[in-house]
């Protein structure tokens, strides 16, 4: 495989880049080509938030890459009333948070609060609501979801990270200026440490046991994924052929062959959580680096 040969993981690395190293790596390195002025993906904008937020946060419904379907997630089904109103959800009932604060109905409706809230300016998610009305508790694990208008795509918006689900305790305890640095989801990684500009540290979260079925395995199989930021071109693809990241989105360059059966080349073991397809992230064997064999 050549330089026109690209690994193209866009539907599959903005989630769990976990199982790209060999079983026996315990870290991935991946390079980021934004430093963004915010991480809270129910605050800011930004298309990258995704490609590590989307492994601290679950999200009410997720899309299938395959069928385009949208499947349970935190919300094990639901239902579309016939004029399109009201979206009724009912979630699992096993689903802890981080902080080890338990997600129910309640927590879906300080969530979409914290979004809507217009003192908190989110520059994007709110928009994904459409014509919400209001979100209205049914039943510990029962939420409605009650619109203006139809709005066909509320479910898309919904299995997007950003409106993944926070710890209803983190986001009063921190609030919209602190929140992107003590960042508290129910996803396959916790969020560890983020120095803004530098980097952002996720660390497997052992007690996951309700990812959705598009996910091809219950247990991300590295323990510690690294972000680092690089917005220059040139020293993103120094880093990542230094080894000092295993991947980056970057510009097509010359590479050495790869050969086939490489086990960066093997997707079926990564654990699939398709949240963004808008990006386009790409992940190419660099020469030198310190690559699994």
């Amino acid at each position: 495989m050549h330089l026109a040969r690209t690994l193209r993981l866009s539907l599959l690395l903005p989630s769990l880049l976990a199982a790209c190293a060999a079983p026996a790596e315990t870290e991935l390195r991946y390079g980021l080509t934004l430093s963004p002025t915010g991480i809270d993906p129910h605050i800011n904008a930004s298309v990258e938030l995704g490609i590590p937020l989307s492994s601290v946060y679950d999200t009410l419904v997720f899309q299938d890459p395959e069928t385009g379907e949208f499947v349970p997630g935190l919300a094990s089904d639901w239902e579309v009333s016939p004029d399109g109103l009201t979206y009724t959800f009912h979630l699992r009932e096993d689903v802890l948070f981080h902080d080890e604060q338990r997600f129910d109905a309640q927590a879906v409706k300080a969530n979409i609060e914290y979004v809507l809230d217009p003192d908190h300016r989110s520059q994007k998610a709110a928009s994904m609501l459409g014509p919400l009305k209001e979100v209205e508790v049914l039943a510990p694990y029962s939420v409605a979801f009650h619109l203006e208008r139809p709005f066909a795509p509320l479910l898309d918006s919904l299995s997007q990270v950003y409106l993944g689900m926070a710890s209803p305790a983190a986001l009063e305890t921190w609030g919209p200026g602190d929140y992107q640095f003590h960042q508290v989801g129910t996803g396959p990684y916790r969020f560890v440490e983020y120095l803004q500009d530098d980097h952002l540290i996720l660390q497997r979260n052992p007690d996951y046991s309700w990812g959705p079925a598009i996910y091809r395995s219950d247990q991300a199989e590295v323990e510690k994924i690294t972000f680092r930021f690089f917005e220059d071109p040139a020293t993103r693809a120094l880093a990542l052929e230094s080894g000092q990241v295993a991947g980056a989105a970057l510009d097509v360059f010359e590479v050495e062959p790869v050969p086939a059966d490489h086990p960066l080349l093997r997707l079926d073991n990564i654990i699939v959580a398709p949240h963004i397809a808008s990006a386009s992230v790409e992940t190419r064997w660099a020469p030198g680096g310190s690559w699994p064999e």
